[in-house]
């Protein structure tokens, strides 16, 4: 039963069977922030190293903007569920997902439109700004939503209302089953 999580476990177990999928969301984060500036790097491009470098802060703010509503959406849950609310939690989660993915998609927006403004500030010039347009592009603008499946840090609300899942009408994709498959099992 999902309920003793929340119900029986001790209060300090419970936190760390929370947290770990949380840190784990967020070393994916890094290891992809790396694997990115490797495989950038094997272009001997020293410039286009640089423009991943640079994008950097614009992605965070990404992840930002889905713990907002990911850690935010998760206390709601979990005051819900312990008053026995189960619709209220399952609006809940609904909502912070669609938010999530909506705020995402408009901020990946956004943020291309502004990449004239923004850049010159993070520190780009002549030799980098071509290839930090296109990285924000191809990360933030088109990837922030499908390539961490609708929300860039979903973990903390996933794994704080784990019987939502099984009733919530939303299909997730099989990336981001495969990816938080140590939540979601």
């Amino acid at each position: 039963d999902n309920t003793e999580l929340f119900e029986h476990m001790p209060v300090s177990k419970a936190v760390i069977t929370l947290i770990i999928p949380t840190v784990i969301s967020q070393i994916i984060t890094v290891i992809y922030n790396m694997a990115d500036t490797f495989f950038i790097g094997q272009m001997n491009d020293p410039n286009q190293v640089a423009a991943a470098t640079l994008a950097m802060p614009p992605f965070v703010m990404l992840t930002g903007i889905a713990n907002l509503f990911g850690i935010g959406g998760s206390s709601l849950i979990s005051r819900s569920l312990g008053t026995g609310d189960r619709e209220k939690a399952k609006k809940c989660a609904a909502f912070s997902i669609w938010s999530a993915a909506a705020i995402s998609f408009l901020y990946g927006i956004i943020m291309y439109l502004i990449c004239p403004v923004i850049f010159p500030l993070l520190g780009t010039d002549a030799n980098t700004y071509g290839y930090c347009s296109n990285y924000v592009l191809w990360t933030i603008t088109i990837g922030g939503i499908p390539s961490s499946g609708w929300l860039p840090s979903p973990t903390p609300f996933l794994c704080l209302a784990p019987e939502l899942r099984q009733q919530s009408d939303i299909q997730f994709s099989g990336r981001f089953r495969h990816i938080f498959a140590g939540c979601v099992a």
